[in-house]
């Protein structure tokens, strides 16, 4: 029998062991809140540790436990069963929200979510459509429902899949027994990196399903109670998540020494904070920010995926912080009043706050439309390079295969791949294989024509779209892009590195499918690499 501890957290179980009685008053004095986390301590939940280390909640009289995440028992249930005050959940309280569960997001931390789905790159799956018929480590009820909903997008649901239920254990995909599993691309990549094992991302947002992540939530009746204490609860947990994105080796300092439950090594927590920062978008928008626009688009998936079919009160759903109530709302609650005492000056001094605020919002308007271009932007590259990233390209690539389809015209596709790239890794660190992805961008995007798509589609690959090109000039520039890295000196930290890839080509001929197509390349790439490496293989037709 197998038993596990979880620990709990608490700003004041961080005081010294030998309490003195002016240490106990002060805590009887504080409001007892309880927090209950998706998951074990990480970095995932950094801006919490900080907000008490610092002593943010306690500002506010409030004695704050951070409750890890027991697999036994569902995060949401525990906040209905008036066990917890907040949980740390993800979109998919949306649907509690449709069958009536009285739940409200306070906060969305995540601006993208980090969960994904991760397949073995020995096992031929290359699309959605390749998983039909495998096995996949998939949970059940609403935490994976992004991924269902994404592989809803392929016409796939859980009958056309061995779905495996959750064991949060990676050792069963690195032994090969499972060929994916759902995965955070905050924590499980690293390993898997180490390890040395070839796998491939599946992430939702690819496949417009763009959902939040890490959604603070608490329920209307605790609002109704208390809503001062949720009002700076809110304040001190998005004022402690400032703290983390603004200096994380602080707050990996923090979890090292208190918070590492999972034993983790410092590498991988920096890993974890890297890839956290990247989802949470804080040069785009302000940590926490919410969007009623995106909820209805999250929703619009949830129907269309049958997972809903009732529509959401969003002035009951998102909450509104009471120093963002416009002063007008408050004004209207008094409308008779004003009018009844005929306080010319008032009105003149309302309908001038009003112009002023109607300024105000075509500006936060603007603001807000300008805000969402960046993270759609964001949402279609890829931060570490700067290249479209696979959702971009696959729309692309389908829509020019279509035409080049349509038309007759000629289509060409390269995929390549950075020779031992886990060697650079090893050798100089993963600073260093960032470094070297980032050359690679700039060779693609100073080689490539005008009209190729060329994109990063996970870790060393890259892949090139080549419309209106016969295979004789994608070889040419297969050629010249292998020529250029090779011929290329990258400086890390005063060392000098050379990188290779290997090319792999196939070019449409015929009725073949744009994966058709894709395999075709991937086995040239293959070709590629079993014949050396550092060259350009043509797919042959048999």
């Amino acid at each position: 029998m197998v038993f596990t501890l979880h620990l709990v957290f608490s700003e004041s179980s961080f005081a010294e062991t030998q309490t003195s009685p002016e240490v106990s008053l002060k805590s009887e004095s504080l409001k007892p809140i309880k927090v209950q986390l998706k998951w074990l301590h990480q970095f995932q939940f950094a801006g919490y540790y900080m907000a008490l280390e610092k002593g943010y909640y306690r500002a506010f009289g409030l004695d704050v436990q951070l409750i890890e995440r027991n697999p036994d028992s569902v995060p949401i249930d525990r906040l209905l069963s008036d066990n917890v005050d907040f949980v740390v959940a993800d979109a998919g309280v949306l649907i509690y929200r449709s069958m009536g569960v009285p739940v409200v997001a306070l906060a969305a931390v995540f601006q993208q979510s980090p969960l994904a789905l991760l397949t073995r790159s020995d096992v031929g799956i290359k699309t959605l459509e390749d998983m039909k018929g495998k096995k996949l480590r998939i949970s059940r009820g609403f935490n994976d429902i992004e991924l269902r909903s994404m592989l809803g997008t392929a016409n796939l649901t859980v009958n056309d899949f061995a779905q495996v239920v959750s064991t949060q254990s990676i050792e069963e995909f690195i032994q090969g027994s499972i060929d994916g599993l759902n995965i955070y691309t905050t924590n499980e990549p690293f390993k898997l990196l180490e390890e040395g094992i070839n796998f491939q991302v599946f992430q939702p947002k690819d496949y417009g399903v763009d959902f939040y992540g890490d959604v603070l939530i608490t329920t209307e009746t605790i609002i109704e109670s208390d809503p001062a204490m949720v009002d700076e609860f809110r304040k001190a947990t998005l004022k402690g998540w400032r703290d983390a994105v603004t200096n994380p080796e602080e707050a990996i300092d923090l979890i090292l020494n208190k918070y590492n439950t999972q034993q983790k090594s410092r590498e991988f927590i920096e890993f974890e904070a890297k890839e956290t920062i990247k989802l949470i978008l804080p040069s785009v928008v302000p940590i926490g920010f919410m969007s009623r626009d995106r909820w209805h688009s999250i929703e619009a998936i949830f129907k269309k995926q049958g997972k809903m079919n009732r529509d959401i009160n969003y002035d009951r759903f998102i909450y509104i912080p009471p120093d963002e109530r416009s002063l007008l709302s408050v004004l209207k609650q008094y409308t008779l009043e004003i009018a009844a005492g005929g306080l010319i000056l008032l009105s003149i001094f309302v309908a001038g706050y009003i112009w002023n605020l109607r300024i105000q919002v075509q500006k936060a308007t603007e603001d807000i439309r300008l805000a969402k271009n960046k993270a759609e932007k964001e949402a279609r590259t890829d931060t570490l390079t700067d290249l479209p990233n696979r959702r971009h390209f696959m729309e692309v690539f389908t829509r020019d295969v279509e035409q080049a389809q349509r038309h007759g015209l000629p289509f060409s596709l390269i995929l390549a791949d950075i020779d031992h790239f886990k060697n650079v890794n090893d050798n100089y660190g993963h600073a260093a294989g960032d470094e070297s992805l980032k050359e690679v961008g700039k060779v693609l995007r100073s080689n490539a024509r005008l009209g190729d798509c060329y994109a990063r589609v996970g870790g060393e690959e890259f892949v090139i779209g080549c419309p209106n090109t016969s295979e004789e000039q994608a070889r040419l520039l297969a050629e010249r892009l292998c020529k250029a890295l090779e011929s290329k000196e990258v400086m890390y930290e005063n060392k000098s590195l050379r990188l290779t890839m290997s090319f792999g080509l196939s070019s449409l001929s015929g009725e073949e499918s744009k994966d058709e197509l894709f395999n075709h390349a991937d086995e040239a790439l293959y070709s590629a690499k079993q014949g050396g490496r550092n060259r350009v293989e043509v797919y042959k037709k048999h």
